[in-house]
């Protein structure tokens, strides 16, 4: 079950991604003091202003997913899924708050030069929360398995210290009963 969240979240993460990889020409363009911005104009109305209820709606659904797996592994988890599930779900509610109240408003009310430089700056910083929170998730997969495999080697440990405890035991009966211990050299001669 927790690689099937870990995937999960993987897997809406680069959808995120590439849904705002979709607008990078437009953005880059607004980024760069002497594009045009009668191109990125034309394409926030087409994209964002004639349809912001259905793409709206798909990423309130994919973030919603988001945060209930992260919500679910939080109560039901150990101190690191306190950390990492609990950073990824503040990046998540910070970027579904940014949308609300940055993008959404400038996209459908107004379309200056001003405002779609707002709309570029704000997909860069969902940008960077959507790589930060697939960062928390490989970090939090590598302390996972680096925790595990202290925990064998550990077990082996004690394994190994009980094999010699009782090798030792079984010597010192030997040595008690009177009896030869057994070689487990070469052959000694006489």
């Amino acid at each position: 079950m927790k690689g099937v969240a870990v995937g999960v979240v993987l897997a809406c993460s680069a959808f995120l991604l590439g849904i705002l990889t979709v607008h990078w020409h437009a953005d880059y363009a607004r980024w760069d003091a002497n594009a045009p911005s009668l191109e990125a104009l034309q394409y926030y109305t087409a994209t964002m202003g004639v349809a912001p209820i259905k793409y709206t709606s798909v990423l309130v659904a994919v973030g919603s997913v988001m945060c209930a797996i992260f919500g679910a592994r939080i109560i039901g988890g150990s101190e690191a899924n306190l950390l990492f599930d609990g950073a990824s779900l503040f990046l998540v509610g910070a970027s579904g708050m940014l949308y609300a109240n940055k993008i959404m408003p400038i996209a459908v009310d107004r379309q200056t030069a001003d405002a779609l430089r707002d709309i570029a700056s704000s997909h860069a910083v969902l940008y960077m929360a959507l790589l930060g929170i697939i960062a928390l998730q490989s970090a939090k997969y590598y302390s996972e398995r680096l925790t595990e495999r202290e925990r064998l080697e550990e077990v082996d440990a004690r394994l190994t210290r009980r094999i010699r405890q009782l090798q030792q035991q079984a010597r010192d009966e030997a040595d008690a009963a009177g009896t030869a211990r057994p070689s487990f050299g070469p052959a000694e001669s006489t």
